[in-house]
């Protein structure tokens, strides 16, 4: 219920049209919030695909920003909270609800939680992980992808979530340009090489440290 009065409160507070990139897409919206990268960044993606005109039909809200509010309140009861965010399986779930009341012939999405096979991304695996974001893309869904950040002891600090615009695959590991929902700019890259050790000098980072060390453990995909 907080969650909801707080969203409502800030859409009525920003008014219409608030936090669209018409220089990108007049259909994808900023995150609202430290916390809704997530969601942000999926939503962002069914914005790309043909699933865009059922589903803000569907949600309603007026503009593509009251539909995001839609989902959030409609999609996210008891799974996403304004401080801690949401997971990305439950946005996976949200997601593939969604796309079932709006637009049921749509392929569904299917989360991937890296961390388990982090020792294994050799060179190899890692033209494996290539072929998924492709096939991905194929199926018409941006993947989203999760990035953790670490001090230099090994302690998680927090992460981010961007969407897939495009992907190389280098000597050096995966090429992704991405989509950032703090600016919806898509001039970013992000390098991903053995062990899924991320780099990149444009992506946003609420952690204190200074050179925060990044690892890619998350993804959502097209199923």
């Amino acid at each position: 219920m907080k969650t909801a009065l707080f969203l409502a409160l800030f859409f009525i507070l920003a008014g219409p049209g608030f936090a669209l990139a018409d220089k990108v897409n007049p259909a994808l919206v900023q995150q609202i919030l430290e916390s809704d990268c997530v969601p942000a960044s999926v939503f962002n993606s069914l914005m790309l695909t043909p699933s865009q005109e059922p589903i803000l039909k569907h949600l309603q809200g007026g503009t593509p920003l009251g539909a995001y509010s839609n989902f959030l309140t409609q999609y996210g009861k008891d799974r996403f909270d304004a401080k801690e965010g949401a997971s990305f399986r439950d946005v996976t779930n949200m997601a593939n609800e969604l796309l079932e009341d709006s637009h049921p012939t749509a392929r569904r999405l299917t989360f991937k939680d890296l961390k388990k096979e982090i020792e294994k991304f050799d060179l190899q695996r890692l033209d494996q992980l290539y072929q998924e974001i492709e096939t991905s893309f194929q199926r018409g869904f941006n993947p989203v992808v999760g990035v953790s950040f670490f001090t230099e002891e090994g302690q998680r600090k927090g992460g981010h979530a961007v969407v897939v615009y495009k992907v190389d695959l280098k000597d050096e590991g995966l090429i992704l340009t991405y989509l950032d929902p703090q600016n919806l700019s898509i001039e970013n890259e992000l390098l991903v090489g053995p062990q899924l050790k991320a780099s990149s000098q444009t992506l946003y980072s609420n952690s204190k440290e200074p050179t925060p060390h990044w690892t890619l453990d998350k993804i959502i995909l097209s199923r």
